[in-house]
């Protein structure tokens, strides 16, 4: 259960701790923003938001002085997580431009496939669908190119979402079981494909499910992904 996950987050975020120390007292900066920024993650998955953000702001400020421009990135994408995860979600956003920004001219287009579908996620919890509709689309063509299929999985969720939002059920249904019982699907990705894909089929009848189902079964992903890039 979730007393296990914290358990382990905790574990991690303390582990680090004294690693952190450690490069410190080396002073090697680049070894210490990313131990910072690795600390921020368990911080993170432990829901101490506080302790997330200082690791980072630490490691934005190292990475800046370094001038480590992959870290400096990497520093901000963290730091927009840290807002996202506490529903600050236009804060979120201007974090992910930042990081964008340097992941585009760094030409590195798995970390921005990766950026646009979480940007994706805050602009759809701000309301603008459309816009995130977008920006789940480029993240899943450019995560088809990297062959980032974590990533596009979470921007498949995405885009059943905003069909669900817009009552175009059973096409939502339909990209959501792709996802499903996809091997590349992050767990609490998921999880909340699972708990849409109920609610859909509480909406719809037994045929449209099964009809579904058989669209799923049919067509490969790459043919999907073409039909939903077009």
């Amino acid at each position: 259960g979730i007393n296990l996950m914290t358990g382990t987050a905790n574990d991690i975020h303390k582990q680090f701790q004294p690693a952190v120390e450690a490069w410190r007292k080396t002073g090697d900066q680049r070894f210490t923003a990313f131990g910072l920024t690795s600390l921020s993650l368990g911080a993170m998955a432990a829901r101490k938001y506080d302790d997330a953000y200082a690791a980072l702001e630490e490691s934005l400020a190292i990475n800046s002085s370094i001038g480590d421009r992959t870290g400096l990135a990497n520093s901000y994408r963290g730091l927009g997580l840290v807002e996202q995860a506490q529903g600050k979600h236009a804060e979120a956003l201007g974090l992910f431009r930042s990081s964008l920004q340097i992941f585009t001219e760094l030409g590195a287009r798995w970390d921005m496939a990766r950026l646009l579908s979480e940007m994706g996620q805050s602009t759809f919890a701000l309301g603008n669908d459309s816009e995130a509709k977008h920006l789940w689309h480029e993240s899943l063509r450019l995560s088809m190119e990297t062959h980032g299929m974590i990533t596009a999985m979470e921007a498949i969720v995405g885009i059943a979402s905003a069909h669900a939002k817009h009552t175009d059920n059973q096409y939502a249904l339909q990209l959501l079981l792709i996802c499903i019982d996809h091997p590349a699907i992050m767990q609490e990705t998921r999880v909340r494909a699972e708990k849409m894909a109920t609610e859909l089929k509480g909406k719809l009848t037994s045929k449209e499910i099964k009809s579904a189902k058989i669209f799923t079964k049919d067509n490969p992903l790459e043919a999907i992904v073409k039909e939903i890039l077009k």
